[in-house]
């Protein structure tokens, strides 16, 4: 299925960890109430959505992660298209994210932070 943007509340269906691929320097990341991973899928065209899909060995669920020029935040790379997730500019609560071409804007720029109590994904 596809995911959505929300206003974050730290629920088990908002959450998600990164498991390290065989690749170095790229990951999994795995919904913690689900179990499927953000896949890019197969088709490499920009402005299109990912989804949650079972994790496997080929590259469209496996990211990396580039800190941004102030080092709070990532942006989050596609292995196999390169291109970014993204919030469209006018996302709302439920649009979906887009993988689209980096330009570094806020709308790329994802925090990474565990939820006050909790503990790394094993």
């Amino acid at each position: 299925y596809e995911p959505q943007l929300k206003p974050p509340n730290a629920r088990p269906w908002q959450l998600c960890y990164f498991r390290q691929t065989p690749h170095r320097g790229e990951y999994f990341i795995i919904s913690l109430a689900h179990g499927p991973a953000l896949d890019a899928r197969r088709r490499t065209e920009r402005a299109r959505n990912p989804l949650l899909w079972e994790p496997h060995g080929e590259e469209q669920p496996r990211w990396r992660l580039h800190p941004a020029a102030d080092g709070a935040a990532f942006v989050i790379e596609s292995v196999r298209t390169r291109h970014v997730l993204d919030a469209p500019p006018d996302a709302t609560d439920g649009t979906k994210p887009l993988l689209f071409d980096r330009h570094n804007g806020n709308n790329q720029m994802f925090l990474i932070m565990m939820p006050a109590g909790g503990r790394p994904a094993r």
